[in-house]
């Protein structure tokens, strides 16, 4: 009987100190401080797919399996190796998470068609109204594509046609709360639906809406 309790004893302390690790250095918890998705390095066009990769904290890490969610399978799905697979004409935000960690990308997809237009997408998260697109023309003055109509977070604004070939950047201006147009110009690409999308923190300036080599007329 003795030897049997000595057994069972030695066995309870054997699996006790594997469960325990035994060596301090291998029972060590490595915790995830960060992840984010790289970004789309091209543009997606509908049948498109394209593996997302992600980029993590600390770095020396093997990165766990993720969870890859899409706000618009409609337009584009995700899957649990984060391959994009594009859908639709439309704009679609993936998120891959792990625990209370997330990142999320938010990717256009573009539709190829025998004229050129554009959309404007707004992923800010507040209203602007009275916003239109415009351009310049060689004398410098301001010239009126269309009216984009008042955007929120996750609206698309009105589809503008372009009827001039020749035509490469737009222009998006807004006059929610001062009349200011967006710096930087958005680049056409040629019978395609563009999808412009609209971000935080990209530079403005002034543009008074009397002034024809400011505002489009």
């Amino acid at each position: 009987m003795n030897k049997l309790i000595y057994t069972i004893a030695a066995l309870l302390t054997l699996t006790l100190f594997s469960a325990c690790g035994g060596d301090d250095n291998n029972n060590e918890v490595v915790v995830l401080t960060s992840i984010a998705i790289d970004p789309v390095d091209k543009d997606l066009y509908i049948g498109d797919t394209y593996q997302l990769s992600v980029s993590h904290q600390p770095t020396d890490v093997k990165l766990p399996k993720l969870t890859w969610t899409s706000s618009d399978t409609k337009v584009a799905t995700v899957s649990s190796s984060g391959k994009v697979t594009a859908v639709a004409d439309g704009v679609a935000k993936i998120t891959a998470s792990y625990g209370d960690l997330s990142n999320s990308v938010t990717i256009a997809i573009l539709k190829q068609q025998d004229y050129t237009s554009f959309i404007f997408y707004h992923d800010i998260n507040n209203e602007i109204k009275n916003n239109v697109a415009g351009y310049f023309t060689e004398d410098g003055l301001c010239k009126k594509l269309g009216d984009l109509g008042n955007l929120s977070i996750g609206k698309y604004s009105n589809e503008i046609k372009v009827e001039i070939d020749t035509l490469t950047r737009v222009y998006f201006f807004s006059h929610t709360i001062q009349p200011v147009r967006i710096e930087d110009p958005y680049i056409l690409k040629k019978n395609i639906k563009n999808i412009f999308i609209l971000r935080s923190g990209v530079p403005t300036v002034w543009a008074e809406p009397t002034d024809e080599v400011q505002w489009p007329h």
